[in-house]
């Protein structure tokens, strides 16, 4: 029996490294169809973990404008994500 599952394991983990690319690969080709500016706002909360005050900041805009940029953005590519 313990073989079988050493056997198995490298197969089964394979899968999962080529799923996660995909899916990391399905990710990438949805968020080069939004805006540069969108893209931004995106980059700067999640990648560098800013609040919406220093988005706004860094980008010299509004604070509500960088919110209302922030759901855009999701909101398309939710519907990029989900439509593929």
């Amino acid at each position: 029996m313990m073989d079988d599952e050493i056997r198995w394991a490298p197969t089964g983990l394979q899968y999962r490294k080529h799923a996660e690319h995909a899916v990391r690969q399905h990710i990438i080709t949805a968020l080069r169809k939004l805006e540069e500016s969108e893209r931004q706002v995106l980059s700067l909360s999640y990648e560098y973990d800013l609040t919406m005050c220093e988005v706004s900041e860094v980008l010299g805009i509004p604070q509500a404008h960088a919110e209302h940029m922030q759901a855009q953005a999701m909101q398309r590519l939710h519907a990029y994500l989900g439509n593929s």
